[in-house]
This record gives C-alpha cells, structure tokens and sequence, in this order.
C-alpha cells in the first residue's frame, strides 16, 4: 500500500486571471475545483469505477456529471455500502471514494475483504478532503491495507451552491465545535480559506469577529508562514494580484439568535418549509402539471419516486433569480408582472404580418416557452408556500417570535409556548421559540426555566432530556445570571461573558436590529428579509462597509459584539487588486464559521446592490436554518 495525495498544487489551483473585466464568482472554485478532480482522475491509467460514499455523490454533482467523468476514463460507478465485496466490472482501477468518517472505512474494509484471491484490479481508498491517522490505521488494523495499490487525498473542499456562494458542506462543523468542546472545524475552514486564496489571490485584509474566527485566522497564518518556508523564494499567492481584497471571518455563535426566527424571504421559506439541499428541493409532485406525464410503474419504489418533484434552485434559472431575495410578501406582484409580460410577448405573434417579422417571433419560441414554465413552476411553489404561511399555526408562531423580540414576556413563560407543548406541536419548533426566548431574555429565570423543561418532559417524553442537556451546553438556553445552567457549563462564552453583555435589548439598541417601518415590497433596509428584524452578523457587515469597525461612530456598538474583533493586514507589494473604476466593485468575502442562513444571503446580496464600491461573495461550512441547527446538536 502506497499512502499518497492526489493533485493538489498550485497547478490545479491556479488563479484566473486578474485582469477579468467582469464580476468576481465562486465559478472560479467550481473551475479549480473540477481541474483538481480531472486531474486526479488521469493519474490512475485505464479504465476505472469509483465506488461513492453517498453524500459525497451528491457533493460531487455540483462539479462534474458522469458524462465528464467517463471521458476521464471512470466507466461505472457504484454506491460504497457496508456488509458487501467490491462490485463486480471490467476496469483496471477501482476508488473507493469517501470522506473522513471511520463507519466509510468500516464499509472499505468490508468490500476490500470481499475480493477475490485471483481480482487483477488495483484497488484505492481516496478520502475527500483529508484522510487521519485514525481511519489508515482502521485500515492497517483490519488487514486489509495490503489489497489496497494506494490511499489516496482529494482536497476539495468548496464546493460552489451559486454564483456568489459556495460552502464546505460541513453540518457537522457547528455540534463538534459546541456539544463536543472540539475546535478541529477551525484547521479545516483555515485549509479551506488557504485553498481559496490559492484560486483567487491572497487578499490584503483579514478581518475576524468572534472567537472560532480570531482562532481561524491565526491558523490561517501560520499555514501561510509554513508554507512561505517550505517554498523559500518560489512565487506564491502573495504575488497574485488578488481578485479578492478582504475576508470577513463571522463566528456563528456570535449571534445564535437569528437561525431561530423564520425566514420570510421566497428562498428561505422554501428552506424552511421543504428544505434545500445541494441547490435542489422538492416539492410534492402531484401539485406540478407534467407536459409528458409518464406511465404509472406499479412498483412500490416508482410509485415513491413519482410522489415527489426535484426542483433546481439556483442562478440558472433567471426568474428564480429575480425571486429569491424577495420578502414572500413581495412575490406574488413580481410573478403576476412577469405572467403579464410573458403574455403581452405571446400576442406580439398577432401583430406580426411580414415574412421577416413571423420569422423573428418563431426564434423567439423556444426562450418564451422556457419561460412560461419557469412561471408556471414558480407559481405552483409560491402557492405551497402560501398554504403554509396563511395557516393559523404559521401565523401564531410568527407573532410569537415578534412578542419575544420585542421582549414582552421575559418574566414568564411565553403563553403560545405553552399551549404549543400541550397541543402537542413538533418537538423542534418548539424548542425553538424556548430557545429564542432565552437568548432574548438574556437567559430565563429559574422557575420559568423549570417550568419549560418539566412541561416538554411530560408532554414528549424524558428521551427528549439529552437534547435540552445538549441545547444548554450549547449555551441557547440557560438559566439567568449563571454562565451555565444547572451544572451544564457553556461550551462557549461568547453569548454572555464577563465584564461583556450580550443582552438583546442593548444589541438591539445599539444595531437597530428591529425596525418598526420596513418596506417588505420596496425595501430600503435588510430588514426586510426577516420582516422588520436584521441579523447582528449583516449589519456588522453594513458598519464594515460604512463607516467602518474602527470608526468612532460606530466604537460603542462595537464594544458589545461579544468575542474577539480585530483585522490581520497582509504583506504584499502588488496593492489591492482591482480598481472600482468602470464600474468594477471590489469584492470581500464573507465567511460564516458555523453557518450562514438563505435570508441572510439575501440580506448581504441586499447591501450589495446598495453599494457602489464592493460586492460580497458569501462562504459557509454549510446553509442552515433552526430546524437543522436544532436536529444538528441533537444527532451529536
């Protein structure tokens, strides 16, 4: 067995070129992204079949088809599952692709077992993005490292959702680092943002908010330090011209809060009502009118398939793009403006009488029906979104979150909390409103405290307990004035430390967080996207923006950011990269360390349409909302 690493130098990162005139996109990722995948692929001759840990194949389809693997030589491909041999196929080279996990190496090792005495096949473990010591020791311990020709690395680690976004699919990354005290997550966003500067150019600023980003970017540092050693006087980034000028490091925990509240932009309810994965959701197939409907299968496994309707949710799709970032409020005008447009072109075939004239509307054809399906889709969504937004549970939940933003119960429990737990609501959305109650409250008094915990106990049984332990280490509910609660230390003190209030109402008062007059239709405010309430994390970025962090305007609401805040200037001798002349805007990276939301995207993409001189990209370890971020601790 051969331990090495697949091709990941500079040569597969290379940085596009900085003279690009237009807008700066995580295309550039996506781009490296597939040349460090192909040519990995061509240091194995011959024929090949990969063997796919199940996530990662859905990972993997944001950077390559199977089409543009086979003419990389992959001939088959074959889920990896425990319990079984390795498939069966003519290939010279089968890769057993998977990431970091020791039950994936459990699942190698089974189907490595499985080959026959006589298999000609050279068989390899590639783990994505690093394999650990861990996982080749399982390896070597179970026997099998001598049937295997290799173990192999593949460094992805971005993979691009959008134009402007991309994340490292990395759900885990928020519960190791609360539940498990485990700040590992920050070596691989740190690998990550190296990575990303390796593509796009060293920006000249580092700026950090929060203790997980302060630790990042020295981690970051001391990558870069490593490296200028290794290489001595080689060129390296620092010489680029960078496409990126600064980063922003923001540490979820730095505001737990807005996770929790509903999204109510048009992409974020579709992330709360039905989920978005990989950039695709889906939606209940029997709503959609089907053009070719297919024949019913009587199988039971079609039948389940057809139940369902996968739905691309990305910037490929023109009209979901204007849609998105739009509050849902805003959404019906927009599809009705776009319906009327669509039928004002159809008559437009009414009005041709020339030769030349009927030509002309015919090219036109094929654009015109791809966009009345397009309306069609998107009304059919809108419509199952609005089922749900009108409903009276829907309603109360809203008007529940705006009474605890607006702080009027912080003594006692919430009475719409209670009534949800006695009518038995899901266990999470529950939690969530609790949650929310806490962190506004500055934390719950002791009875009320014991009140929320015996009545959820009761009502979903005491197997809920280790989620309310796992919820209280993770510091989004505690009791009021203890830097625990009960017993449970905080795994993180960044909610509320010492000497550094975190309350709602000063950040509030400090930020502006809730504002009375937003215009949901017409916005002028970042509000919009969560209906009068802005996350602390997009307004940092307004300040960064204008007038800066380092203002004086701007130093007292600083002061009660909780963690760490502070900018790493770069050496460099080749200035910032890109002048704003002609209309060119800067473009800064913001990075979530533990998660960012849809509505909070919208938000950024909101200030950057405002802005005249920079634009934002957006990265993650992952997308997430208070559904998932709840499910995340309770899974640890």
């Amino acid at each position: 067995m051969t331990p090495s690493a697949g091709p990941t130098s500079a040569d597969s990162l290379s940085a596009p070129s900085a003279q690009s005139s237009g807008r700066v996109t995580m295309s550039h990722m996506r781009d490296a992204n597939r040349r460090m995948l192909f040519d990995f692929l061509r240091t194995f001759d011959g024929s090949k079949a990969i063997v796919w840990d199940g996530d990662l194949t859905k990972q993997f389809t944001l950077i390559a088809g199977f089409s543009e693997l086979k003419e990389h030589g992959v001939a088959r491909m074959f889920p990896l599952k425990a319990g079984q041999a390795a498939p069966q196929c003519d290939v010279e080279h089968v890769l057993y692709m998977t990431r970091t996990s020791t039950d994936r190496v459990r699942a190698i090792i089974d189907n490595v077992r499985g080959v026959r005495q006589d298999d000609r096949r050279r068989h390899h473990a590639v783990f994505v993005p690093d394999s650990s010591t861990l996982c080749r020791h399982k390896l070597k311990e179970a026997g099998v490292h001598e049937r295997l020709e290799s173990v192999k690395e593949l460094a992805i680690r971005f993979y691009s959702t959008d134009a402007d976004v991309a994340t490292l699919l990395a759900p885990r990354s928020l519960p190791t680092l609360l539940t498990r005290a485990d700040w590992s997550p920050l070596h691989e966003v740190a690998l990550a943002l190296d990575q990303l500067e390796t593509v796009f150019g060293q920006a000249t600023r580092v700026h950090y908010m929060g203790d997980w980003a302060k630790k990042t970017v020295e981690l970051l540092g001391k990558k870069r330090e490593q490296d200028a050693i290794a290489r001595g006087h080689e060129q390296t980034t620092a010489n680029q011209i960078p496409l990126i000028d600064d980063i922003i490091v923001i540490d979820r925990w730095i505001d737990p809060l807005t996770p929790l509240i509903t999204q109510l932009t048009y992409e974020g309810l579709i992330d709360e009502l039905f989920g978005i994965r990989y950039g695709t959701a889906l939606f209940p197939k029997d709503r959609f009118f089907q053009k070719n409907q297919e024949k019913t299968s009587s199988s039971a496994a079609a039948a389940a398939d057809n139940k369902t309707k996968k739905v691309a949710l990305t910037s490929s799709d023109d009209l979901f793009t204007e849609l998105r970032n739009l509050n849902f409020n805003a959404v019906g005008l927009t599809l009705s403006k776009h319906i009327k447009y669509l039928s004002e072109q159809t008559e437009e075939r009414h009005k041709a009488i020339t030769v030349r004239e009927c030509k002309e509307f015919v090219k036109r054809l094929p654009e015109l029906e791809v966009a009345r399906d397009a309306a069609g889709l998107h009304t059919t969504i809108a419509e199952l979104i609005k089922e749900s937004t009108t409903s009276k549970s829907f309603l109360d939940t809203i008007q529940c979150e705006q009474e605890i933003l607006n702080c009027l119960e912080t003594e006692r429990p919430m009475p719409y909390i209670e009534e949800a737990i006695a009518k038995g609501e899901p266990f999470i959305k529950v939690l969530r409103l609790i949650c929310m109650h806490s962190l506004v409250s500055d934390g719950l008094k002791a009875k009320v405290l014991d009140q929320y915990r015996r009545e959820l106990l009761q009502s979903y049984g005491h197997e809920y307990a280790d989620t309310l332990v796992q919820v209280q280490r993770a510091g989004l509910i505690r009791e009021r004035g203890e830097a625990g609660s009960r017993g449970i230390p905080l795994t993180y003190l960044s909610i509320s430390r010492a000497g550094q209030t975190a309350a709602f109402p000063a950040l509030n008062k400090a930020f502006r967080l809730l504002v009375s007059d937003v215009n949901e239709k017409s916005p002028n405010d970042a509000s919009y996207v969560y209906s009068g309430y802005a996350p602390l994390t997009v307004r940092l970025c307004q300040y960064w923006l204008n007038p800066g962090w380092r203002s004086p305007a701007v130093a007292d609401p600083m002061k009660r950011v909780p963690g760490a805040t502070g900018v790493v200037q770069r050496a460099t001798d080749i200035g910032p990269g890109r002048s704003v002349a002609d209309g060119i805007k800067r473009s800064v990276l913001v990075f979530f360390i533990g998660g960012v939301t849809y509505a909070e995207i919208s938000a950024l993409r909101f200030l950057s349409s405002k802005d005249e001189n920079y634009e934002f990209l957006i990265a993650s370890t992952h997308i997430l909302n208070g559904d998932s971020m709840l499910t995340s601790l309770n899974d640890e």
